[in-house]
């Protein structure tokens, strides 16, 4: 069988030409795409992948699992079983056989080739070079770079190097625990990654001007006593430090952020970008967004079984039940964030309102605000579209064309709803050291549409929707867009988590808030347990129904009364200003009840110890 396959793979070899070999090899240099290739060279996709699979410039996925099969002795006809496809279809990704090629003098396209591959190699070693730090920082400081490249090149099966010296303070990657047998361990051959969550109010970002941006200032200097006062605050805001398995997903996470808060999943949620990379992955566009519904955002048409396709509380103890749901191994079952089924969506969506009927208003600044957007079958025309009066701009355009903002006036959902399937180290790019480290490098980060949606990702979302499989295992994998999310809960008290990450806690181990050894407690029990673990919490938890920020701030004065009116006493006493003056309206509940309501909501004024809480 083996020799059958081998004399029809020398036939496919045939049937190109030396010639056309190397102008797929040059084209394909300069173009970057195989459909460009393709199309300037008048040939197909799958020749032009098959060349570029013998040396080395392109792969995919289902490219990446043939070649293994393949070097592993399989037979075509063997690999299409395992893959549950036809020998053609597996054809399609075996390399040309290069014999033919190799002359005595090397062509154009093969001294192009070299050098692409050679600049690739360079890239690779500068890449190293700008990343010594980073290794140094898990532990590796001791190693040459030499020693770093055999490391990562080393194959999983090989013992790694012993390494010396004492490891980086906060180091969360690669430490050196000889008492963890990974072997047997639930969560192996993981990074354990560190995120910092913290209460956040966008309106506290220095945006606004004049007297606002003084009531603002004086507002969150307020809250920031209180919270320092009453709710356990040692810094600015209530905080929580995590340890995490890199795998963890978006949807386990609020479940995590739910316990973490002391929130009872009670109300909406989502996950999304901060305004300025949505609007630079999306370029502005609806129909950019469009093409990334279903590889990194949520479907507008996402059904309310999906969407909650995991909250099946019943009964018993709340706590567990929360347990169980961001404990590993991490696996979605919203088939309506599956890219078929996205697609399909948009599909849909593209039949039903092909225009939209955009409406301006001008501000007295004269910028134009979108306040309104409706979906609409008919084409737009010139005069249509140059319509203007009562200070009223129209506008109709295709809905590709129109703005990534009307999305929220067409949908009853935000554009930027992350999928939940997504995973912390897929989707979020990590620092080097801690918090104060600044962005992480640009090249971690896809910063466009271009960068998201590149070439190798258009083909395996074509290999997906060709195969009509939308299992969570198939799913199209972006790289990491951000350095920041934001996660939002209950719309009405409008809750906002700033979610960063880092590689390690050594801000927390300088400011005497954390030690090593309980770093790696945490660490062996999170690959013990396939769970994350907290490691520090700065402030009390938090409780539904209270009326955001605000509210809990008022919950707190109300609940200290006396101790509010002893320190506006003295307020007072040093400024010579009348009590009544000073304090603040919303300073007290009515209800002498309240204390009693929030702990029947589970709120209490023990703080638990951080390795307890998850």
């Amino acid at each position: 069988m083996k020799q059958t396959n081998k004399g029809q793979h020398q036939n496919t070899d045939r049937r190109v030409t030396v010639s056309l070999y190397e102008a797929i090899v040059e084209t394909y240099l300069e173009t970057g795409t195989v459909r460009e290739t393709a199309n300037k060279l008048g040939t197909t996709d799958v020749t032009v992948r098959k060349v570029l699979i013998t040396e080395d410039l392109w792969s995919s996925r289902t490219s990446r699992e043939v070649r293994r099969w393949l070097d592993s002795g399989k037979t075509t006809a063997e690999i299409s079983q395992i893959l549950s496809t036809t020998e053609k279809a597996v054809q399609q990704y075996l390399p040309y056989t290069k014999g033919m090629y190799h002359c005595a003098v090397s062509s154009v396209a093969a001294r192009n080739s070299a050098e692409y591959r050679r600049r690739i190699r360079n890239a690779q070693e500068r890449t190293l070079r700008r990343a010594e730090n980073t290794l140094m920082l898990k532990g590796w400081e001791n190693m040459t770079l030499s020693e770093n490249v055999e490391l990562f090149q080393a194959a999983p099966e090989q013992e790694t190097p012993a390494r010396h010296g004492d490891q980086y303070p906060g180091a969360l990657c690669l430490r050196d625990l000889p008492d963890l047998d990974l072997a047997h361990s639930k969560c192996c051959g993981e990074d354990i990654l560190r995120l910092h969550l913290e209460l956040f109010r966008p309106d506290w970002d220095g945006a606004a001007d004049g007297d606002l941006a003084e009531f603002l200032k004086q507002e969150q200097v307020e809250t920031t006593r209180v919270l320092r006062a009453y709710g356990g605050v040692s810094g600015k805001t209530i905080s929580r430090d995590i340890a995490v398995p890199g795998s963890l997903s978006l949807y386990a996470l609020h479940y995590v952020i739910q316990r973490l808060f002391g929130w009872q999943n009670s109300h909406l949620h989502h996950f999304s970008l901060p305004a300025e990379r949505f609007e630079a992955v999306t370029c502005g566009k609806a129909g950019k967004w469009s093409d990334l519904v279903g590889v990194l955002f949520q479907s507008p048409d996402l059904s309310d079984e999906d969407r909650f396709w995991n909250d099946d509380y019943l009964d018993g103890s709340f706590k567990v039940w929360l347990r169980k749901k961001y404990c590993g191994p991490y696996v979605s079952l919203n088939h309506g964030e599956g890219i078929v089924q996205s697609r399909l969506d948009m599909a849909r969506i593209g039949v039903d309102a092909p225009y939209v009927d955009l409406m301006f208003a001008q501000r007295p600044d004269g910028e134009e605000i979108l306040f309104s957007a409706i979906p609409t079958q008919r084409r737009p025309t010139a005069k249509r579209n140059a319509s203007a009066r009562d200070g009223v701009r129209r506008e109709r355009v295709a809905f590709e064309d129109a703005p990534v903002d009307a999305m929220r006036l067409l949908f009853d959902t935000d554009p930027n709803q992350l999928l939940e399937r997504l995973s912390i180290d897929q989707i979020l790019a990590f620092r080097n050291r801690s918090l104060e480290d600044g962005l992480a490098p640009g090249e971690e980060i896809a910063e466009t549409f271009e960068d998201v949606l590149d070439e190798e990702l258009r083909e395996d979302i074509r290999e997906i929707l060709q195969s009509c499989l939308d299992e969570p295992e198939v799913q199209p994998v972006v790289a990491p867009v951000t350095d920041t999310l934001y996660y939002f809960y209950d719309y009405g008290d409008g809750w906002i988590v700033k979610i960063t990450g880092s590689y390690g806690c050594a801000d927390l181990v300088d400011a005497g808030k954390l030690t090593q050894e309980t770093i790696d407690d945490a660490i062996r029990t999170v690959y013990r347990k396939f769970r994350p673990v907290c490691l520090f919490a700065d402030g009390l938890p938090l409780l539904d129904d209270v009326g955001g920020m605000d509210g809990y701030v008022r919950f707190l004065r109300g609940i200290n009364r006396n101790a509010e009116l002893a320190h506006w006493r003295r307020v007072a006493a040093e400024t010579g200003a009348r009590v009544s003056d000073l304090i603040p309206e919303n300073w007290d509940y009515d209800d002498p009840d309240t204390l009693e309501w929030a702990k029947g909501l589970g709120w209490s004024k023990r703080k638990s110890r951080p390795e307890n809480m998850l």
